[in-house]
């Protein structure tokens, strides 16, 4: 995904090529679509949003994921408000530090810096290998697919 920075560069050579009055797709900058995500505000009918999706660009990923939500869609008796509650607190606890140091300046016990999720993602890496380089090969294999 391009920074805007890289984005820039690439719509000036679009306008030297197309000229200024092409037509294109939206725009869209991931971190204003978070933004608005986390915010939903109602839209110009009243509605806000429900659905909860993500792109994977692995079908491994996304099998691995629906498995797994099966699971606890069965274990919180097919209530989706429970289910997304149950995530969000395994998310909190997940997010709670680990180690404590002690802070030189007034002696207190602070939390450190590592949590739940930065043991889980460094036991993933360790495990699974470069997810950088999975992403890259499951966006490459998306591509493909899409083109057919």
């Amino acid at each position: 995904m391009p920074t805007l920075g890289q984005l820039q560069e690439q719509l000036k050579e679009k306008i030297r090529k197309w000229g200024p009055d092409a037509h294109c797709g939206v725009l869209v900058v991931s971190e204003e679509a978070r933004l608005r995500a986390i915010q939903n505000e109602p839209d110009e009918t009243g509605k806000r949003r429900t659905r909860i999706s993500l792109e994977t660009y692995s079908p491994e990923s996304y099998s691995n994921w629906n498995q797994a939500l099966e699971y606890l869609v069965e274990r919180c008796s097919f209530n989706p408000v429970l289910l997304v509650d149950l995530l969000l607190l395994l998310i909190q606890e997940a997010r709670r530090p680990l180690e404590a140091v002690v802070d030189p300046s007034d002696g207190y016990i602070k939390p450190g810096g590592k949590d739940g999720i930065d043991l889980a993602l460094q036991g993933l890496w360790k495990v699974n290998g470069d997810y950088e380089e999975r992403l890259r090969e499951a966006k490459a294999q998306y591509r493909a697919r899409k083109r057919k």
